[in-house]
């Protein structure tokens, strides 16, 4: 019942997502960001399920390019190579 009056308010399951996108690449939560030669990788060291996004700087505003599930434990490859 709690989790259905999130939807009803707006803008509420909207900043729920974006402090959990947040949590996930600022390193909080155990959270882990690592670089290798294929790409980015992110890990979710927590015991919950996070989304992160991924988007790439277009002048003064940010592009979102997807969403990435992450289980916990579970590490996968957000942003292909080459990064530059």
């Amino acid at each position: 019942m709690a989790l259905a009056r999130l939807f009803i308010r707006p803008g509420v399951f909207a900043t729920l997502l974006a402090a959990l996108t947040l949590l996930a690449f600022a390193g909080h939560a155990g959270a882990q960001q690592r670089r290798n030669a294929s790409g980015w990788q992110v890990c979710n060291e927590t015991s919950f399920v996070l989304e992160a996004s991924t988007g790439r700087p277009d002048g003064r505003a940010i592009v979102m390019q997807g969403w990435t599930r992450l289980r916990p434990g579970e590490c996968r490859l957000a942003v292909n190579a080459p990064l530059a």
